[in-house]
């Protein structure tokens, strides 16, 4: 059994149930939980084997420096020079577009919150998507990928948001500004804006990427 590591970088509330929506979901894989946003990085020390890393969500901001997060950045990095896969997710996405050299910045200022609904183009084949198919998926976020390195292209992207998914030229990394993984309670606490009857197009559509990392990658 693959054994997937999921790093939860929340500061205030921690995105348990996020967590377990995808070990619902995915029964032929072994989900480890890691708090790095409340208890720091020691617990990834001590995984026996990762064959992939997801990165989850944060009410930190990559600029604020916490010590957990460039070593998270570096752990990261460490696996995918070893050819093992990372999926980052709104915060994920942000940290791993910094550690190759992208830009990150607010969408407009500190105080202006992005949340609600976003659906997205796919730009090139990947992970079983089409070119021009589109995935809509819940965000909830106040910093964006503004500018990226010449190691990423881009494979999701809309109007408000051109740098909505990255995917690295050469190692295993995948990224998406938005939240595939959101559970029914992640929706109704951090993208309220969406009724209960707009739940599962984001959570079909989210459920399609990470299906497609996984079967892609694993």
């Amino acid at each position: 059994m693959k054994n997937i590591a999921v790093v939860d970088g929340a500061i205030k509330t921690l995105a348990i149930p996020c967590f377990n929506k995808l070990v619902e979901s995915y029964p032929q894989y072994s989900f480890t939980y890691h708090a790095t946003g409340f208890s720091g990085t020691d617990s990834l020390s001590y995984l026996n084997s990762v064959d992939a890393l997801v990165i989850l969500g944060s009410a930190s901001h990559v600029h604020q420096e916490h010590s957990w997060h460039g070593e998270l950045a570096d752990w990261a990095c460490t696996l995918l020079y070893n050819n093992i896969p990372v999926l980052g997710i709104c915060f994920g996405h942000q940290l791993m577009a910094c550690a190759f050299g992208a830009e990150v910045d607010y969408f407009r200022d500190a105080d202006f919150k992005i949340y609600g609904a976003r659906q997205s183009v796919i730009t090139s084949e990947i992970m079983g998507f089409e070119k021009g198919d589109s995935l809509k998926m819940a965000v909830s976020h106040r910093q964006v990928v503004t500018g990226i390195s010449d190691q990423f292209d881009v494979w999701l992207s809309a109007p408000e948001q051109v740098c909505d998914g990255l995917i690295h030229k050469s190692l295993p990394l995948v990224t998406v500004q938005a939240h595939p993984e959101a559970s029914n309670q992640f929706l109704g606490l951090e993208v309220s804006v969406l009724k209960p009857d707009q739940y599962t197009r984001v959570q079909r559509d989210g459920g399609e990427l990470i299906t497609g990392f996984f079967n892609t990658f694993l």
